[in-house]
Parts: C-alpha cells; structure tokens; sequence
C-alpha cells in the first residue's frame, strides 16, 4: 500500500500491521506504535519525531532520512534494518534487536541503548556521543570515522570491532553506581583498564587465568600440527583452557616475546621438541627466570631431541621428556605422564613459597 506523505502526527496504533507499506516522506511526529510490524516497511525520509516503537517489529525495514529524535525503540526488534543519516538523538533504545542494521552517519548523540544487540551493525561516520551503551552488544560492529567520545560504555561487549579513524575520547567506563568516574580513550582496551583500577578484580581474573591456561608449543607442518591439536583436545577435556599460538603476533611484539608472555601466565607448558624449529628459541625466554611454571617437554620416540636441549634440565621446573609413540599413546598418557607430573610439581612449589 503506498500511504507515501501522509500526516500520521499525534496518532496511536495498536498491533498494526505495516509490512510491506511505502511511508516514505510521512509524518509520524508524537505518534505511538504498540506491538505494530513494520516488516519490509519503507519509512525513508519521513518525520518520527518521540514516536513509541516500543516492542514493535521492522526487520529490513528502511528508516533512512528519518527524524527519530526522542523515539523508543525499547524491547523492539529492527534488525538488518537501513537508518542511514537518520537523527537519533535522545532516543531509547533498551534491549532492542538492531543487528545487522546501517547507521552510516546516523546521529544517535545521547541515545539511550542499554543491553541493546548491535552486532555486526554499520556505525561509518556515525555520531554516538554521549550515547549510553552500558551492556549492550556492538561486537563485529563498524565504527569507521565515527564518534563515540564521553560515551558510556561500562559492559559493553566489544569484539573484532574496525575502529578507522574513529574518535574515541573520554569514553566512561566506571559504573553509575561507583563514587569515581573513570575515561579512557580506547574502546578495545577499555575493560582492561577497568579491571586494572579494581585490583582485587585483576587478581580474580589472573587467578583463573593461571589455574586453567596451558600454553602449547611446537612445529605447525601438517603431521606436528596433528599432535597439537590432539594435546589441545586432550587438555579441553581435562578441564583446562589450551592455548596454541597459530595466530598472527601483536604488531608491537615479535614472536618470541608474545610467546613469552602467555607463557608467563600458564599453570603449564607442553612443548612438543619433536623436529624443533622455534621451540629452542621461545623456551631459552621462558625457562631461566620463571620457576613457578613447569615445563613438560614431549617426544615422538625414535626422535632425537635438539641439542641445546641439555642446558635445561638442570631447572628442576623442566620435567623429565615423555616419549610418545603414536598420537593415541600422548593422549591416553596425558594424564598420569603429562598434566599430573606438571600439576605436582606446581603444588610443591607453591607449598614453599
């Protein structure tokens, strides 16, 4: 149905059905919209003005252009929704499903969308200033050239973001409830930081990190990279966190020290020196200074072990090297050969501390 420039203003509507309808360049300004569906609907270029769209439903519905200044969307659900250069501002947005949804140089400055899904949404050039997003979900979100600065953001679930050129200043992440106002200036460090200011929060979190990470290391060419995964399997089972470093290094860190620093915050190490290529060169950083983490190195037998290898066993947190001889030997032999060697030696040392 095309109702394209009508005057909706003032009105309410009461588990309406607008699928489908053209109300591009319609005014909606005051109107109140009470579990309505505006699935395919295109609202472009109209006016919707403190318009209620709370619990409604627009799934790819186009609001381009749109004023929606001071409108609620709480409870709503608009995802792969288009509200490219739309106005925002002072909305309400709580728990509302926009997922997938285009903000290209939307202007959401003090929108409030608390706990609201935003995933994988397109923010380009968007204006999110002093917006509340305590708890809600931008992860895989594009933040490219937008602005998010003095922005709330305590809780803020913030993975694989893309952060080009984004503004980014002052952005709070203490909670409302806290005698303190803690900024920063880097959405993707900002939990980090916030746990840093909460030391006995830090010491949880390093706590469960060195109880349950093991570090994995050895050869990635097909037939090692094998075992690894086996061992990674075997240590998941087991009730630990494996972490096997096939991922791309920090750009601020070379190999060896970001191998280094995992290594540091393990409960264990398995180091596979069959075929060795930068085993010896990570475990010559691990092994001297650091006497709380025991190293469990591992063989293919009929194997011969690298020969600067000798220099380590006089560190008595480098245990005996277990021999495996088929993929199925290490995991059957994972327990009683491998975790419980290391787990006993971590025991004793943390008695004599």
């Amino acid at each position: 149905m095309d109702l394209k420039g009508s005057d909706f203003r003032g009105l309410t509507f009461h588990q309406y059905n607008f699928a489908g309808m053209d109300f591009s360049e319609s005014n909606f300004d005051g109107c109140l919209f009470l579990e309505s569906n505006f699935v395919l609907a295109d609202l472009s270029n109209s006016s919707l003005m403190s318009a209620d769209f709370s619990k409604t439903i627009g799934t790819e519905t186009n609001f381009n252009h749109c004023n929606l200044s001071n409108a609620k969307f709480d409870f709503s659900i608009y995802t792969k929704s288009n509200f490219n250069s739309s106005v925002f501002r002072n909305m309400s947005g709580v728990n509302a499903l926009m997922s997938g949804s285009q903000f290209v140089k939307a202007d959401l400055f003090k929108a409030i969308l608390i706990s609201a899904n935003l995933s994988g949404s397109n923010f380009i050039g968007a204006n999110l200033q002093e917006a509340v997003l305590g708890g809600a979900n931008l992860s895989n979100a594009n933040l490219s050239n937008a602005n998010i600065s003095k922005s709330f953001i305590y809780g803020l679930s913030a993975w694989n973001l893309r952060t080009e050129g984004l503004i980014q200043n002052d952005l709070v992440i203490s909670h409302d409830y806290e005698d303190f106002i803690l900024t920063v200036d880097d959405i993707e460090i900002a939990q980090f930081i916030y746990l840093i200011s909460q030391n006995s929060k830090l010491s949880n979190v390093i706590d469960k990190i060195t109880s349950k990470v093991v570090l994995i290391l050895g050869r990635f060419s097909n037939e090692r990279y094998r075992v690894l995964i086996r061992i990674k399997e075997s240590l998941r089972m087991n009730g630990y966190v494996p972490v096997l470093f096939d991922f791309e290094k920090p750009e601020s860190r070379s190999l060896t020290e970001t191998i280094a620093l995992l290594g540091r915050m393990s409960k264990f190490i398995i180091a596979d020196l069959t075929d060795a290529k930068s085993v010896p060169q990570e475990l010559s950083v691990i092994i001297p200074g650091n006497p709380s983490i025991t190293i469990q190195p591992i063989l293919l037998k009929g194997s011969e072990v690298y020969s600067m290898f000798e220099h380590w066993r006089q560190y008595p947190w480098v245990m005996n090297v277990f021999e495996y001889e088929t993929i199925d030997h290490l995991k059957e032999q994972m327990v009683p050969r491998i975790i419980q060697p290391a787990i006993d030696y971590y025991q004793a040392h943390a008695r004599k501390k």
